[in-house]
């Protein structure tokens, strides 16, 4: 017997504990009778800090800097494909790129296909 009444004490803490995380990360709303302390309310106090602030936007500077050549340096040359490839589809071609590989080295070859599906205009590109 007294087993489960231990038992039914750990289970009601284990469920407090989830309820408490559940309006802390905002999932449930916060009781009447409660002081809200949640993440947005604990962001909130610091971010009303100057110093906290102006450390924050000089992170996501650095980070979206960061990021962003990361992007344009990896998949720059893949990226501006892609977007060829949507506008020309938008303007009623097919086009296709093709890597291939040639005495310079590994290259990109832009290959416009008309409705037929026979091969149109041929492009290289130095990759």
């Amino acid at each position: 017997m007294a087993c489960c009444i231990i038992a039914a004490f750990l289970v009601a803490q284990c469920m407090a504990i989830l309820r408490r995380w559940g309006v802390f990360w905002g999932l449930l709303p916060v009781p009447a009778d409660e002081v809200p302390d949640t993440v947005y309310t604990r962001l909130a106090g610091w971010l009303r800090r100057p110093n906290v602030r102006a450390a924050v936007a000089g992170a996501l500077v650095i980070e979206l800097i960061g990021a962003g050549s990361w992007a344009y340096l990896e998949h720059g040359e893949h990226i501006s494909q892609f977007a060829d490839v949507q506008w020309s589809r938008l303007r009623g071609e097919d086009v296709v790129y093709a890597r291939v590989c040639n005495r310079g080295g590994p290259s990109s070859i832009r290959l416009v296909l008309n409705d037929t599906g026979r091969d149109g205009q041929l492009i290289r590109h130095p990759g």
